[in-house]
């Protein structure tokens, strides 16, 4: 009876770097439907909800609770091709200073109606974590920890 009230998830290594800093490599799980969209949830989805403390599991097996203040990044690990990739409408090449110091280079993608689709409308919106497309692959950033952003050619 107790199966009935679980919810399935599929755990995803990510590299988790916080203000405490270094990069460390933990596990976070992916529910497989989420209420905000139809199919499995998101690594951002997951960081954007408004919770406080992220559960994760340490290298040594041990299941800790992050605060999503602390986080700085979350490096994705390198996704397959999607066969029919969605494209949003605006793709805009960023520069990203954040306040440690550290700079990311990549593209922001992201879709909003045309009288609000600058980047700036983007970066203002609710969400905690922007998804940053890397050379390296997918980042994702806390807001709190970003010092500036500027668009690059």
């Amino acid at each position: 009876m107790a199966d009935a009230y679980r919810v399935p998830k599929h755990a995803l290594s990510i590299q988790l770097r916080t203000t405490h800093g270094g990069e460390e490599p933990v596990t976070v799980f992916l529910s497989e439907h989420v209420e905000a969209h139809l199919g499995p949830e998101s690594p951002l989805d997951l960081f954007a909800r408004e919770r406080t403390f992220l559960p994760v599991e340490l290298a040594t097996g041990e299941i800790c609770f992050v605060s999503r203040e602390q986080i700085v990044t979350a490096t994705l690990p390198p996704a397959p091709p999607a066969e029919d990739p969605v494209v949003p409408c605006t793709v805009a090449k960023v520069s990203i200073a954040l306040v440690d110091g550290t700079r990311l280079e990549g593209g922001v993608a992201y879709e909003l109606p045309d009288a609000h689709s600058r980047i700036q409308d983007h970066l203002n919106n609710p969400v905690s974590f922007l998804e940053v497309h890397t050379p390296d692959g997918v980042v994702l950033v806390n807001k709190r920890h970003i010092a500036h952003v500027s668009e690059t050619t």
